[in-house]
């Protein structure tokens, strides 16, 4: 505290606090009389934790302050995936000093108000300046640029810092991605209004509450940044599982000859670059940094699946992972005998590539539980065809005749033949698929995960 008249007081516990004079040798107001509030620390109590393959470029979205400082030695694609901010630490930070200049600002989740669950809150610190300021109570409330407030909280400061939790209020009811809003914190310190101050972050408003996720090849739970930052955009200002589904999937189908995502489905594949694409979701947003551009942005069936499912499961519609494979035994066929080792595809206009690949030995597509029949059907997010009527997915394989006339136009086949002398070879050959059940060969699908 400071003295009515000048000079320094003399109790231990107000060391420092000083008076000063005016010429006249009048007091001057005492600075810790109402001092000014920063905000130091906001830590979002966050529905789910965001993993990163790599730091976004600057200007990318979803406000973040460069990059992985805190990465040893310092880089931007973390193999596995890390999340951010590390467990246990903040999501944004101020610099030292009367300064509300950020260090950095990582995105949340939160779940859409009407959704359920419990009521959303953050974290978030203050501190007082001058140094000198080590008490005082102050009211403390927020306001932002996209509506979402911060109910007002009275706080108590002890050796110049506070620390409370806050209820967010006015979350949105609809899915939302609030993209590097501002939030003005005002204060009224012994009624007194002080300077506000301004943070900026970016929330991601899901629809419900997530499934699991799957992170290829691991099929670990983690939601990648990218998941929250498409799905969120691509949904944004819906509610209900039927139209983020509906606007998540129109990302697919039509097929784009730029997908939202900035991937290409299997770039580069053809001679004579015969580039192969990246297998999984983590390698293909990696792969944005390839020094070689005919590399960049490469990727498969797998990987376009990963994608559509998770960020399905992001908004809480469960999937599942189904692999097309041709029969792997011997079969007979109108007296000859044969074995499969492909399909020649119904088109070659992929996601991102109008010249994809005419024949394939397996292919990647999802049967997604679709809430407004309810029901089950496949969808196909790398040819974009669908939806197909299908059957839940239980056990380790699934009936896909359904989907196959979308796929497979004829199986790439060897025939069996034995000569005179007793002599087996096998000889190259097309078969048409043949819409009867009974009549072989059919593709077969397998379950390698759902979150059903």
């Amino acid at each position: 505290m400071c003295l009515s008249g000048c000079g320094k007081s003399s109790r231990p516990s107000d060391a420092g606090a000083i008076a000063s004079c005016n010429v006249d040798g009048s007091p001057q107001p005492c600075p810790c009389a109402t001092p000014d509030v920063f905000v130091s620390e906001v830590i979002f109590l966050s529905i789910k934790e965001i993993y990163y393959a790599r730091i976004p470029d600057p200007g990318g979205g979803s406000f973040l302050l460069p990059a992985p400082t805190d990465a040893t030695p310092i880089h931007k694609h973390f193999t596995p995936v890390e999340s951010r901010p590390m467990s246990g630490t903040s999501h944004w930070r101020k610099k030292p000093g009367a300064t509300q200049d950020p260090e950095f600002s990582w995105p949340a989740v939160y779940l859409r108000s009407g959704a359920g669950g419990s009521t959303p809150q953050l974290k978030a610190s203050f501190e007082l300046q001058p140094s000198i300021c080590t008490s005082a109570t102050a009211k403390v409330k927020a306001t932002s640029t996209a509506g979402v407030e911060i109910a007002e909280k009275t706080i108590t400061f002890a050796g110049g810092r506070a620390s409370d939790t806050f209820d967010l209020i006015n979350i949105p009811s609809t899915v939302r991605r609030l993209d590097g809003i501002e939030f003005t914190w005002t204060f009224e310190v012994n009624s007194s209004a002080r300077p506000s101050r301004v943070t900026k972050h970016t929330l991601f408003i899901i629809d419900k509450p997530p499934r699991a996720a799957n992170l290829h090849p691991a099929r670990v739970d983690k939601f990648l940044w990218e998941i929250f930052e498409w799905s969120c955009k691509w949904a944004d200002g819906v509610t209900g599982h039927k139209h983020v589904l509906d606007a998540i999937w129109a990302q697919f189908s039509p097929v784009k000859s730029v997908h939202g995502t900035g991937l290409v489905y299997w770039k580069n594949w053809g001679p004579p670059l015969s580039v192969s694409p990246n297998q999984d979701l983590a390698s293909a947003i990696q792969s944005k940094d390839d020094p070689d551009p005919n590399k960049q942005n490469a990727a498969s069936c797998i990987v376009l699946d990963e994608i559509l499912m998770t960020c399905l499961a992001a908004h809480g519609i469960a999937s599942a992972e189904i692999v097309l494979i041709p029969p792997s035994t011997e079969f007979s066929r109108s007296g000859q005998t044969y074995r499969c080792v492909g399909w020649n595809d119904t088109t070659t206009a992929g996601q991102g590539n109008s010249s994809a690949p005419p024949h394939w030995g397996n292919h990647w597509i999802a049967d997604v539980n679709v809430p407004a029949a309810p029901g089950w059907k496949f969808y196909d997010p790398s040819y974009g065809p669908s939806p197909v009527t299908a059957t839940p997915p239980t056990g380790s394989s699934i009936n896909v005749q359904a989907y196959e006339p979308l796929t497979a136009a004829s199986f790439r086949c060897y025939k069996k033949t034995t000569s005179s002398t007793g002599v087996v070879s096998w000889t190259p050959f097309t078969l048409t698929r043949s819409p009867s059940p009974a009549v072989p060969p059919h593709l077969t699908g397998v379950i390698p995960w759902t979150n059903k």
